[in-house]
């Protein structure tokens, strides 16, 4: 899948290739929660805690009561 080849490429330390599948992903899961919050973790691995802050606030759109959401935006924004 989509989200394996995502993980897989993020394990191998070729962050932009696997944001670029995360980035795909969301957009044909644009309701699925943790498809959002490994998005959000793949922009934080990569350095870009903007991009995660966003990512995470887009999932928070999505679902303001997801908790595993809104422990990591609030472990970010500490």
């Amino acid at each position: 899948t989509l989200e394996l080849l995502a993980r897989v490429l993020q394990m191998q330390g070729k962050h932009a290739d696997a944001l670029k599948a995360f980035r795909k992903l969301c957009k044909l899961c644009p309701d699925d929660c943790e498809v959002h919050r490994s998005y959000a973790g793949a922009l934080r691995r990569a350095g870009d805690l903007d991009g995660s802050l966003d990512a995470l606030e887009a999932l928070l759109d999505i679902n303001k009561d997801y908790l595993p959401g809104l422990v990591d935006y609030a472990w970010l924004l500490e």
